[in-house]
């Protein structure tokens, strides 16, 4: 099994942002997805590391054969209220039902709100770069929006850092049912 793993973004791009708490999400994005690699190759998965400009990424990924590809993400919004994890999937083979394992997952074990899992297209504008990666790359992929870093009390959770712990396992736990079943 060869896992596509790459945080979102890319500096100076660093995503959203939470100035009060001096929170960037490529930074935190970054020590999720190092968890989540460490996990995977406990699994003796095949890791791809993908990074760059989107078509990079896509490119690195489709010419890698990755079985399936993750792009870690924290969320952001003006409304910060906003909270809770969501999935991002493009109705491919198998994106949906990859989405759907790690949502369970997340349910199961996080103390947070599981939006649930969504077509990017339609959660969001098919313009946005998002979007691109999930339509253009070839095999299951799915942008795991972790929780939002403009939410107190999730960004809060952050700053000790064992929440990244518990996102990696939650999402490798849902990548290796996903797994199992096809």
């Amino acid at each position: 099994m060869k896992i596509a793993v790459g945080a979102g973004h890319n500096p100076p791009d660093y995503g959203r942002v939470n100035e009060k708490k001096h929170l960037a999400e490529y930074i935190e994005a970054c020590k999720i997805t190092a968890l989540l690699k460490d996990a995977f190759w406990l699994e003796k998965y095949e890791i791809v590391d993908f990074c760059g400009r989107l078509r990079e990424k896509v490119n690195k990924i489709n010419k890698s054969r990755a079985d399936l590809a993750l792009e870690i993400h924290l969320n952001g919004s003006d409304n910060i209220n906003a909270k809770g994890a969501e999935l991002l999937y493009y109705p491919s083979s198998g994106s949906e039902a990859l989405a759907r394992a790690i949502e369970h997952s997340f349910r199961d074990v996080l103390t947070i709100p599981v939006r649930g899992s969504f077509v990017g297209n339609l959660r969001r504008d098919p313009k946005n770069p998002i979007c691109y990666i999930l339509r253009k790359t070839r095999c299951p992929t799915v942008i795991v929006e972790t929780l939002f870093i403009t939410n107190d009390r999730e960004s809060k959770m952050l700053e000790n850092g064992a929440i990244h712990r518990v996102l990696a396992l939650a999402i490798a736990v849902g990548v290796k049912n996903y797994v199992k079943s096809h």
